[in-house]
């Protein structure tokens, strides 16, 4: 998320007050427009680090219903 903080500052709205320079029209469209792919980028990130969590999760309950079962299964058997 830093990194996405840091493409904003530098790489976009940097880049669109130097584009303005030169083409103010895109730059003005770059400005105001700009913010739709970090976004993008920031809720993809947030969303792969919540399926790694829940995936982590699921294994680890996975992993303790299993010894459950085993241990209730020994104390059957």
């Amino acid at each position: 998320m830093v990194v996405i903080g840091l493409w904003a500052l530098f790489g976009w709205l940097i880049g669109s007050i130097v584009l303005m320079t030169q083409e103010p029209l895109v730059g003005l469209l770059g400005l105001l427009l700009g913010w739709i792919p970090m976004l993008l980028v920031l809720i993809f990130a947030r969303l792969t680090l919540e399926f790694y969590v829940a995936m982590a999760r699921t294994a680890q309950n996975t992993a303790g219903t299993r010894m459950e079962l085993e241990r209730m299964r020994s104390f059957n058997g």
